[in-house]
């Protein structure tokens, strides 16, 4: 498990959430190798601000994600196959019990698990949960041979239903499931005290992005372009890479200001020391009808107004009641968007309030206990 990544935060609170109902969970994960991000397994827990409920089983692969030294990409699915493989089998009786569920979001990672179904190896059902489907081999293995498919997206369920044929008893829609901290800490942070810690200044306006950079990355670049072009406001990037960093900083823009990947304690103080959000996401296909940004919950609990890109995916999730939407893929509009909520805070914290009551009903423990009653629902034949 990458643990640097936004996937891994809901990976971690998802199977806490199931453990926090009363399940036995173990998440199964390859371990992978980063020499310029190094977090042992102990400090795993700590490190989403989580309490040690569950199992971590890191299976012995040697992944290597540095930066001169990458394992191919042929190697990487070998390992993950075998070694999954290997661990099913080891345990195909857990696997095989009744009140066992095999959950998997790993198209290479869940094959082994239909693979020994198929063999009536291992017998437990199989629930198998993505974002987006495309129509290449194993993708179909997977979504024609899981016991049940769960996903948000209206668009994606239609796409499972009538080109894949599933059946709608087999397709799961997920409750929208936002991180949001054990006892949510930032409610008891100031402003103040979050802007003190970071060094900012409390005559400035700051603009935050969260989440994935690189040079290829298209928001990123759209949100430094928007920097570029209003001098007046702080910018901020928070979860760069050493190579990220390296390449932002080179271009030499003054009102930019760059940080490494946070632990989520700190990266909560970020959002609250900023005073708008912002993930402005290009119009991509994925984008438009699939996607589901990890850091909304952090970005909606903040107490800050959010401008996101007005996509379909995101007003399938999301009101203008909560957050504000900007044309996608048009710095323009980002940039006037940004100028219109600095110059209406008292609207923007009027949105961020009614945000903050939002999430409260969609957390993961609400989603695992719709989960658990939709499979006790559910006809096995």
């Amino acid at each position: 498990m990458r643990k640097n990544r936004s996937d891994a935060v809901h990976i971690m609170f998802s199977c806490s959430a199931f453990a926090n109902i009363g399940l036995n969970v173990s998440l199964v994960v390859p371990h992978v190798q980063r020499e310029e991000y190094i977090i042992e397994n102990s400090e795993t827990f700590g490190l989403y601000g989580l309490v040690n409920n569950f199992e971590i089983v890191e299976l012995p692969t040697n992944i290597k994600e540095d930066k001169h030294h990458k394992s191919s990409a042929l190697s990487t699915v070998l390992q993950k196959f075998l070694r999954h493989f290997a661990y099913a089998l080891k345990n195909r009786g857990k696997l095989s019990r009744e009140d066992t569920v095999i959950y998997s979001k790993c198209y290479i990672s869940g094959l082994p698990y239909i693979i020994l179904k198929k063999l009536g190896l291992i017998k437990s059902p199989f629930a198998f949960e993505t974002l987006y489907v495309k129509n290449s081999l194993l993708h179909n293995i997977i979504i024609r041979n899981s016991d049940i498919v769960v996903t948000f997206p209206k668009a994606l369920r239609k796409k499972l239903e009538f080109e894949f044929g599933l059946p709608k008893n087999r397709i799961f829609k997920t409750p929208m499931r936002l991180v949001i901290p054990k006892e949510r800490e930032q409610a008891a942070l100031s402003k103040d005290d979050c802007r003190q810690h970071h060094g900012f200044n409390a005559n400035n306006t700051y603009i935050m992005y969260g989440g994935k950079t690189g040079e290829t990355v298209t928001e990123v670049n759209y949100f430094i372009e928007a920097a570029q072009r209003l001098p007046g406001y702080k910018f901020v990037i928070v979860g760069a890479n050493d190579v990220a960093m390296e390449y932002y900083e080179s271009k030499q823009i003054d009102n930019l200001l760059i940080y490494p990947f946070q632990p989520l304690e700190e990266y909560i103080k970020f959002t609250k020391a900023a005073d708008i959000l912002v993930a402005y996401y290009p119009s991509t296909e994925y984008n438009k009808y699939y996607l589901g940004p990890g850091k909304s919950g952090s970005y909606l609990d903040s107490s800050n107004p959010v401008i996101f890109s007005d996509l379909p995916s995101l007003r399938e999730r999301f009101s203008d009641d909560i957050v504000y939407f900007s044309p996608p893929d048009d710095v323009n509009s980002l940039v006037n968007s940004i100028k219109h909520v600095a110059n209406n805070m008292d609207e923007g914290r009027a949105k961020a309030l009614k945000a903050s009551k939002f999430i409260e009903k969609h957390t993961f423990e609400n989603a695992a206990i719709a989960f658990c009653k939709m499979i006790n629902a559910h006809s096995w034949d």
